[in-house]
């Protein structure tokens, strides 16, 4: 039959530092399960940031794309602009070079033959106004291609029209009526009150 050994003080040193390293392993281990967790969650939060990051690039390109785009667009008509000042140029040098009027003054006979000068003079003239107006209209579309550049051209002309056309009224004006010095001097020391009722008072007077 056999017994059990006793154990020894060394036998007992040896479990309690078993255990100690044991209890320091699982605190380790704790340590580290919490770091990938951190971990984790660090990923997670680039993850969103790159994702972001990819759509504002993408988003700065299709804009990029769109100015290229509205660029060849009117650089386009601008050469197409020069190309018809160029072609009318031409034609005038042509019509004036090239054709020989008869004695009516009416018709000619030259490198294009029996041409009708004042009905092919106001083709031509005609064609270059349609030409010119729609050049025009789609450069001024081209000014703001998020839409509504026409409408706002439009607006910010009348309105610079009616500027203009009240600025040189009211100098004239101005230049008209006594007291101008006196009324520049009271429209900037005091409120539009009091500048309006010297504006008619100086009538009065």
């Amino acid at each position: 039959q056999k017994t059990e050994k006793p154990l020894t003080h060394i036998d007992r040193d040896t479990v309690g530092k078993v255990v100690e390293l044991k209890d320091k392993y699982q605190r380790l281990k704790d340590r580290s399960n919490d770091k990938d967790k951190e971990m984790k969650v660090t990923d997670m939060k680039i993850d969103a940031l790159a994702e972001r990051i990819r759509e504002i690039d993408k988003k700065k390109a299709e804009f990029k794309d769109q100015l290229f785009e509205e660029k060849k667009k009117n650089n386009l008509l601008k050469k197409r602009l020069d190309l018809n000042e160029q072609e009318k140029l031409d034609l005038e040098q042509q019509l004036e070079t090239g054709i020989k009027p008869n004695r009516k003054g009416k018709k000619g006979k030259g490198i294009f033959g029996n041409v009708d000068i004042e009905g092919h003079q106001q083709m031509l003239e005609e064609r270059r106004r349609k030409e010119r107006e729609e050049m025009r209209r789609q450069l001024f579309a081209g000014v703001d291609f998020l839409g509504g550049g026409q409408l706002k051209v439009n607006q910010s002309t009348s309105r610079k029209c009616w500027e203009t056309v009240r600025y040189k009224v009211l100098n004239f004006f101005d230049t008209i009526t006594p007291h101008k010095t006196d009324l520049k001097y009271i429209s900037a020391k005091y409120d539009k009150a009091t500048t309006a009722f010297f504006q008619f008072y100086r009538f009065v007077v």
